[in-house]
């Protein structure tokens, strides 16, 4: 008889160890499962931010591309000159017009179309600082020519581009370039 009682506690403990190995693997799964998911988040933030800086730089862009459509010339007397460009423009005369103003920045600010508001829950803007840096040397011309009437001019254009999200950051982002302006020749 002590057999038959020794074996039905003996099978009752192997059931009790089974189901603390179960509990013990499904704890181990959980932590597993936790730790994989904040690594997922991290991942999901990163990949946001990642998307946002480059949205904003960009943007930064889009004011240099805008700045080099806006400086030439024939551009600037379109229809649709808006008051960004024409602003551009003004500002292009002053410095040319004034050698004291030579190496000094002006800043042409975001007016409406430098703001884009692609959705309810952002908006971007560039504003654009200027700078006529003189004009590049002349050389392999005659001596009978005027270096001002084959030399470009060379500005320095920097975009400050910022990204606004609604109820989050703002991503700010610079960027410059150096551009020459076709020379005119109507003084030939």
């Amino acid at each position: 008889m002590k057999t038959t009682r020794h074996s039905r506690f003996r099978r009752r403990q192997e059931g009790a160890i089974t189901i603390i190995v179960v509990l013990m693997l499904l704890v181990l799964l959980m932590v597993a499962a936790f730790g994989m998911s904040r690594d997922a988040l991290r991942e999901l933030k990163i990949t946001s931010s990642s998307r946002q800086g480059a949205e904003v730089f960009n943007e930064a862009d889009t004011g240099i591309n805008w700045s080099v459509f806006w400086m030439y010339t024939p551009n600037q007397a379109l229809g649709s000159a808006s008051a960004g460009s024409q602003a551009l423009a003004t500002q292009m005369n002053y410095l040319t017009s004034n050698p004291d103003q030579l190496g000094k920045s002006v800043n042409i600010a975001a007016t409406s179309d430098m703001i884009t508001t692609p959705s309810s829950s952002k908006t971007a803007q560039f504003n654009v600082d200027l700078t006529q840096m003189g004009r590049l040397p002349a050389s392999g011309i005659s001596q009978n020519v005027n270096a001002a009437l084959v030399s470009p001019l060379v500005w320095s254009v920097r975009s400050n581009a910022s990204v606004t999200y609604a109820g989050a950051a703002t991503y700010q982002h610079s960027r410059e370039a150096w551009i020459t302006t076709p020379v005119s020749h109507s003084a030939n």
